[in-house]
């Protein structure tokens, strides 16, 4: 009896003990999810140094694919600085969001236009050296538009909620001095030279569809493209280090531990669908919040 007894207690203190590893490993991993860093599979000519938060490209123009670490949320801006170019090519950085997991993507291609895009999934834009506006229709692949008046001004208002010196995005506060150029440069660098900073952002418009965004330098240049299926799956960054820009660095924009309210919906995303959001019996603004639309 006493050994039935003792063998109930130890199975129900391994029990309690892998509950709770269970639950601190979940806290720990939204903890730490803010830590930006490039995912190990990247181009042939890539190499990450500072632990993974710098992508180098060694040699040729090609090769030149990296991704983000983990899947980009809703609202979160993912951003990057151009450190270093190099003279003696054509084109440059390359910046989107691919549903294909990294993880599986083996041989890689050598270039995010076309060759990554062709493979479905995948929304991959050129940045250009004068206004990134609006891509449209058979455009929406179109790299360098040469002259800056081919293109309108977007009139649409920015998914940046700006107060004082602080931009709100749906996964937290970010000061906008992380969104300009680097101090060292000069005022008003065009978006492919050193120093420029370089990102995107995604929003939803439906519970299932979403419109890339591009930030550049702290300006919300509008949607590049629209109608991604966030829902169908996870999104990651793609940075094809290509053409004339060398080497990039990951900005780290979310360091601080993440607010109580967005660990919640994180959690609760982690037991429910995109589409069983609507049929929850709450307010509609907290439902678009669950939806990262506010």
């Amino acid at each position: 009896m006493s050994v039935s007894g003792d063998s109930t207690s130890s199975s129900s203190s391994s029990s309690n003990s892998e509950d709770k590893t269970d639950e601190s490993t979940g806290f720990r991993s939204l903890m730490v999810q803010h830590n930006s860093r490039f995912h190990p599979n990247h181009g042939a000519n890539v190499n990450l140094i500072e632990d993974g938060v710098v992508a180098r490209r060694d040699s040729s123009f090609a090769n030149g694919l990296t991704f983000s670490a983990t899947p980009i949320l809703p609202g979160e801006l993912f951003l990057v600085e151009i450190e270093r170019n190099e003279r003696g090519w054509s084109g440059f950085l390359r910046l989107g969001l691919t549903q294909l997991n990294p993880d599986g993507l083996h041989p890689l291609p050598q270039y995010a236009l076309p060759d990554l895009t062709n493979m479905g999934q995948t929304w991959v834009y050129g940045i250009t050296k004068y206004r990134n506006y609006v891509y449209e229709g058979e455009d929406a692949h179109a790299e360098n538009w040469e002259n800056e008046n081919d293109r309108q001004p977007n009139s649409q208002s920015s998914v940046l909620g700006v107060r004082g010196d602080t931009v709100f995005t749906a996964k937290g506060p970010v000061k906008m001095s992380m969104l300009l150029p680097s101090p060292v440069m000069s005022r008003g660098p065009c978006p492919t030279d050193e120093g420029s900073r370089v990102g995107l952002i995604y929003v939803p418009r439906t519970p299932e569809l979403a419109d890339m965004h591009f930030i550049i330098n702290g300006e919300d240049q509008g949607p590049c493209c629209r109608e991604i299926p966030y829902g169908a799956g996870p999104l990651y960054a793609v940075v094809d280090i290509y053409g004339s820009t060398k080497q990039v660095r990951l900005l780290q924009l979310y360091q601080g531990v993440p607010s109580l309210l967005n660990i919640c919906r994180e959690v609760i995303l982690q037991t429910i669908s995109n589409v069983s959001v609507n049929r929850l019996p709450i307010p509609a603004a907290l439902k678009d919040f669950l939806r990262y639309r506010i």
